[in-house]
């Protein structure tokens, strides 16, 4: 191994077996560990023990090649027996040998809920969403190794695709569309005509807990929380033990014009904590009619959890909820609707909705969740005014708008919504939703569309989109898909393809990023979503296939016309790949074969490596 000037880094194999020992020596957390362990992998060193080669090359050389790993990360996959799928997985395997991983802060689907891939790693966590190509769903898939790696700053890239970004390596493969067939191609080679495949959350909530969402949405809009001190006297010494031993005191008050709103978050804490408080009507300052509710209770206290914490002042400060963040798919929906509540107001000319708060984070938080539904959200910051309301000033600080479009995605949250007033809004003066929606369309489906215009009338091509020529077009909006679905519901597979395909908006390179990257082995599928604002398919690292699924020597391949070599010869292109293409850190790459022991040539694969130079870069297992 050498540097970059050309200099070895060892210059003596015993020096390679000091770094080797003083590396994994190093995970150690006292200085008499590791000087105790770095003598003992060095006398096993020095006594025959022959480490890994990614052991051998990597260990301790952190500084000469940032981009490595020590964690050897296989990956099995199934080629089909098909010449065109044999040389596909061909390129995806030289693809995988280079380094990949995603950014720390890069969001991905686990077991656990929507989590960065940091925290996925450190925690292990057991299962991730995948992509099955072959046919188009997303499934879970176990997580077999938990890897973390080097991304210099000079190889690190963002890809946006329908606002969502991918942080990754220039190396990684990330999966597209390109000339209407999915390909992994490198992140660094990803065109701008390319389409990346997206999973976009269902509009569907957990009714069980629907209402704990909707509170702490509400909450956090209009609502407020502190303890409550209380100093008993002398002859109340039974009181203040007895509410010692209960906890802290907690008050919740809320205020808001809409008598529904506060009833529901009334009802919310009367089965929460069996309170009695009554929602009362008062009056602002400047005359305006509100309601308002106000309950103290120990057991309210436990409310707060629902909130995370957030209690005294908030405006500034709010943060969605992790159990809410966490978990989108069961709760953002009624969380938002309790937003949409309090803080919220719609527009009576195209139903759009505005959410108005102080802390730009939160905004950008509920963006962010918003693009995990494929819908869009404006944000702008307001500037500090001030106005005159029936003789009083009224000053506003300022703060940020978030504005949402998308009528179609809003009628499903006023289904959680109390205000009936916004929810009528929202349903009656509903916009044409989608418009903006982009998505790339495949020949497939072009090919489809074009095949029904003869037995179309006149009214239905123009609102169908066929006289504007919107079905030929390369870039739709999910108006066309959706009237499309409805009137050709028997290309609802090839519809639901084109709705994973999103175009490609920008690359973005050497980004002020962390070194350390983050990455998974997963089984099956090769594959895991990731990103931020949305979830793209990326490759995971490692390689390895399973050969038996080939037919054996001397099958008849009526194609051809001839007969066919069997599985062992196409290994061999697989095995000179690796061997030509190095793997992170510049070693010669390596895979794993499998081979079903009921296979016909069986017997051969188990003989492949004695043959000298044969399966040189291949671990082969029955």
């Amino acid at each position: 191994m050498k540097r970059k000037d050309g200099e070895p880094v060892d210059s003596t194999i015993d020096a390679t077996y000091q770094r080797v020992a003083r590396a994994l020596a190093e995970v150690e957390v006292t200085p008499e560990k590791q000087a105790h362990w770095y003598e003992q992998f060095l006398w096993a060193l020095r006594h025959g023990a022959i480490p890994a080669g990614r052991i051998t090359s990597n260990a301790g050389a952190l500084e000469h090649k940032p981009a490595t790993s020590t964690i050897n990360c296989i990956v099995s996959g199934t080629i089909r027996d098909s010449m065109d799928n044999i040389l596909e997985r061909v390129h995806e395997a030289g693809l995988t040998l280079k380094a990949g991983c995603v950014a720390p802060g890069t969001l991905v689907y686990t077991d656990q809920g929507l989590v960065t891939a940091d925290r996925a790693v450190t925690e292990k966590h057991a299962r991730i969403l995948s992509y099955d190509r072959d046919t188009g769903r997303f499934e879970w898939c176990s997580i077999e190794q938990h890897l973390t790696t080097q991304v210099p700053r000079s190889e690190n890239i963002e890809i946006i695709s329908n606002g969502a970004s991918l942080k990754t390596s220039i190396k990684h493969p990330v999966l597209v569309s390109r000339n209407d067939r999915l390909r992994y191609v490198r992140a660094d080679e990803v065109r701008e005509d390319d389409a990346l495949v997206h999973y976009q959350l269902p509009w569907q909530a957990d009714k069980d807990r629907a209402l704990d969402a909707w509170f702490a949405g509400a909450h956090l809009g209009d609502g407020s929380a502190y303890e409550k001190k209380q100093t008993y006297k002398l002859n109340r010494r039974a009181w203040a033990a007895r509410a010692k031993t209960k906890g802290a005191r907690f008050v919740f008050k809320i205020r808001a014009a809409e008598r529904e709103v506060v009833e529901r978050y009334a009802a919310f804490l009367r089965g929460f904590c069996g309170s009695k408080a009554q929602v009362i009507a008062t009056q602002t300052a400047n005359g305006t009619s509100v309601w308002d509710y106000t309950v103290a209770s120990f057991d309210a206290s436990k409310a707060v959890e629902l909130i995370d914490g957030q209690t005294g002042k908030k405006s500034r400060t709010l943060s969605v909820p992790a159990w809410v963040a966490q978990q989108p798919e069961k709760y953002f929906l009624p969380f938002l609707a309790g937003l949409i509540d309090t803080d919220g107001t719609v527009d009576t000319e195209r139903g759009s909705m505005i959410l108005a708060t102080q802390c730009g984070v939160f905004a950008q938080s509920i963006k962010a969740l918003l693009g995990l539904f494929g819908v869009y959200a404006a944000l702008t910051q307001r500037k500090p005014r001030c106005h005159d309301y029936r003789g009083h000033v009224i000053r506003d600080s300022g703060g940020y708008m978030l504005k949402i479009s998308d009528s179609d995605f809003l009628q499903e949250v006023a289904g959680y919504m109390a205000d009936t007033g916004k929810r009528r809004r929202i349903v009656q003066h509903a916009a044409r939703a989608g418009q903006y929606d982009r998505y790339v369309m495949s020949t497939a489906l072009r090919s489809a569309l074009q095949e029904e215009v003869d037995a179309l009338s006149h009214a239905e091509r123009q609102r169908l989109g066929f006289y504007h020529q919107y079905h030929r077009a390369r870039v739709v909006s999910r108006i066309w898909l959706d009237r499309w679905q409805q009137r050709f519901p028997h290309l609802f597979k090839l519809i639901a393809f084109v709705r994973t395909l999103r175009p490609v908006d920008a690359v973005n390179r050497q980004l002020d990023l962390p070194e350390t990257f983050f990455d998974f082995t997963v089984e099956k599928h090769n594959n895991y979503l990731a990103g931020n604002q949305g979830l793209m398919v990326i490759h995971n690292c490692g390689i390895g296939y399973e050969y038996s699924t080939l037919r054996p020597r001397g099958a008849y391949v009526s194609g051809a016309g001839a007969y066919t070599s069997g599985p062992l010869s196409f290994m061999d292109i697989y095995d000179k790949m690796c061997f030509t293409v190095s793997s992170a850190g510049g070693r010669r790459g390596a895979q794993m074969a499998t081979f079903d022991v009921g296979h016909p040539d069986v017997m051969d694969f188990i003989r492949a490596k004695r043959k000298t130079g044969a399966c040189a870069s291949s671990i082969c297992r029955c």
